[in-house]
């Protein structure tokens, strides 16, 4: 045997060739040599450990022999071919039972067949009943023909082998290696059947990272490709350590699911899990920067939850996704969960509807100067009545409308419906105050919001009239494209306020990086400075600071007469909230607006300008410092 035998071996299994049916490609060229060359028997032969085997036959009844009475055994050993002219005169080959039996070869000549990689596989072979001679010519011929098995032979081998890398990428994740949805879905099926005869359970974890779709955006794909490898690992090794039964594997895009079969106990499942969910929000390192990964985990469970694939990772995957379980980092699906997602599912349903329908409204909240009792500016805030479902709350509507991609056109709505109200009432000679629209982190992601307002303004729309509002979970994202939108609607004249500011974790880095000019306090601020002496020092501080950044700031949310004497003593003049007036139709704020003009004109005769509406010095007057003798009193 030569040395490099186990090579050999493995260059022939992988031709994955031996013992296949016949076929036409083959026989063809067999058929075609044996009678070029004028011989009864021609083989492709390829030899074995232990047997030399005919992948194709012309003038034999057997398909293979030993390997110890080959002849192709002998030419493999040839670096291009063996040529044997009289088999009864050579030694070799004398006593050979093929020589001196049937079909008592007495010429053979065999070319060389190899695979891919170089190693000798096999022979293209001729034999003979009779000796004869064969010329170099002829043996270079049949090397020629070889050469065309060689290369039919390479074909299925590269044709399976990109069939199998195929296969690899749809059943294993090109960047975690992990198994892919198909595979998943199918050892999913697997555990499900075997814990079906087993009398056994079945766990299904969903795993969805929150906020990874930045993490691309900034930073750029390759460090959410490391990001994607480090918790595919953490999971894999978490797993692995305890059940080599768990199939963790790559869903789609930032998920991830894990198929737990066999578990016995829901407690110490949960416990599990959350010792999961510890460990893959655990920093990591990107270039340059360490990285805090958020995840949110669904879990449903077999058979209780359901007895198919599809149905448990659906439950999974929904009970991940939920809105209301937002803080939530391991959730379990519960009838309950169903409700609220069948709940959820009916409104994005029907909000799709709602504005072909005209099922919307914008009411407006008026901002106030607490000193004066004098509205300064509104809030527009949208409004839906559905017929089936009555009056849906916005808390639940808005946040559906951002998952579901209604959220930039319900925003266009709004937009466009201030902005016709206060052409109307321009035109009847109403006053007029800015009033702010909320924009979304979709809108400023989009990179034309600059360009609707700019069309706005080109049809009597006065920059003044506008305020944008912005929270600072919209601008998490992309921070430095959504400063650059900003900046360009600044230019127009329309200002920019952030909204419940204070919540987020940048909110200093934001007040440095955007187009800012009013501060919008959250309402935690104003509650939590009314109960802690710490928290009215903070208050302070951050009004101070707003001052001495040259930005105005507004209290919301204010609910109590409590809370407005201690906003008032601590220097914040401006404020939004029940307490001074709830949102109100757009024909009951006109309304509002006309009495605040009648009782404005009768005490500060000044203050109306040019155009007809409330003079804004006061809006937004910075370095104010209330008197003692301060007006405390409701405005109704």
């Amino acid at each position: 045997m030569p040395s490099y035998e186990a090579a050999r071996l493995n260059e022939l299994s992988s031709l994955s060739v031996m013992d296949t049916e016949p076929e036409q490609r083959f026989d063809r060229l067999t058929a075609l040599v044996g009678d070029i060359f004028d011989v009864p028997i021609a083989l492709v032969s390829l030899v074995d450990d232990e047997r030399q085997w005919f992948k194709s036959i012309r003038g034999l009844s057997t398909k293979q022999t030993p390997r110890d009475v080959s002849f192709c055994a002998h030419a493999i050993a040839k670096r291009s071919s063996l040529v044997v002219p009289d088999t009864s005169k050579d030694a070799r080959f004398i006593d050979n039972p093929l020589v001196q039996g049937p079909p008592f070869v007495r010429f053979y000549a065999g070319a060389v067949l190899r695979g891919p990689h170089g190693y000798p596989v096999g022979t293209l072979c001729l034999l003979d009943r009779r000796p004869r001679e064969f010329s170099a010519v002829d043996e270079a011929r049949l090397e020629a023909f070889a050469a065309f098995v060689e290369h039919e032979l390479h074909v299925s081998y590269l044709q399976r082998r990109e069939h199998a890398r195929a296969q690899q990428a749809m059943l294993y994740d090109r960047v975690t290696k992990l198994p892919a949805a198909s595979l998943i879905y199918d050892r999913l099926d697997q555990a499900l059947i075997a814990a079906d005869a087993a009398d056994e359970l079945v766990a299904v974890v969903y795993v969805d990272m929150k906020g990874f779709r930045g993490v691309n955006e900034t930073l750029g794909r390759e460090a959410g490709d490391i990001v994607l490898r480090e918790l595919g690992q953490r999971l894999k090794i978490y797993f692995a350590a305890t059940d080599a039964t768990v199939t963790v594997g790559r869903w789609q895009d930032d998920r991830f699911v894990v198929v737990i079969p066999s578990y016995t106990c829901v407690r110490r499942l949960s416990d599990w899990l959350s010792g999961m969910a510890a460990r893959l929000e655990q920093p990591l390192s990107l270039p340059d920067q360490i990285y805090h990964p958020k995840i949110r985990v669904g879990v449903s469970l077999a058979p209780e939850h359901g007895d198919t694939a599809s149905v448990l990772l659906d439950k999974a995957a929904l009970v991940a996704r939920e809105p209301s379980n937002a803080h939530d980092s391991l959730v379990f699906y519960s009838n309950a969960a169903g409700r609220r997602i069948a709940r959820s599912l009916q409104v994005e349903s029907r909000l799709r509807t709602a504005l072909d329908r005209d099922q919307l409204a914008v009411v407006f909240q008026p901002k106030l100067d607490m000193l004066t009792g004098i509205a300064v500016g509104a809030e527009a805030l949208l409004r839906w009545k559905d017929p089936m479902l009555g009056a849906v709350s916005p808390g639940e509507f808005v946040r559906l409308a951002e998952r579901c991609g209604l959220v930039g056109e319900l925003g266009e709505w709004v937009l466009a419906e201030v902005c016709r109200c206060l052409d109307a009432w321009a035109r009847l000679g109403d006053p007029i105050m800015p009033i702010s629209v909320n924009v979304s982190g979709e809108e400023l992601k989009s990179q034309g919001l600059a360009d609707r307002i700019s069309a706005r303004l080109q049809h009597g729309i006065k920059a003044s009239w506008l305020e944008l509002e912005v929270t600072e979970s919209a601008l998490m994202h992309d921070i430095e494209a959504a400063a650059k939108e900003m900046h360009r609607i600044r230019d127009l004249g329309v200002r920019w306020s952030l909204d419940d500011f204070g919540t987020g974790f940048s909110s200093l880095n934001y007040l440095r990086m955007l187009p800012l000019d009013v501060v919008k306090l959250d309402r935690s601020f104003v509650n939590g400075a009314c109960k802690s002496t710490r928290d009215r020092t903070l208050l302070r501080s951050i009004l101070s600071m707003v001052e001495q950044l040259k930005f105005s700031a507004i209290a919301e949310g204010v609910e109590t007469r409590e809370e407005h004497d201690m906003l008032l003593e601590n220097q914040c003049r401006f404020a939004q909230g029940f307490f001074y007036a709830r949102p109100m139709s757009a024909t009951a704020f006109r309304t509002y607006l006309r009495s605040q003009r009648a009782n404005m004109e009768k005490s500060y005769p000044t203050a109306i300008d040019a155009y007809g509406s409330l003079a804004t010095p006061a809006h937004m007057n910075r370095g104010f410092r209330p008197p003692a003798s301060a007006p405390r009193s409701r405005v109704e």
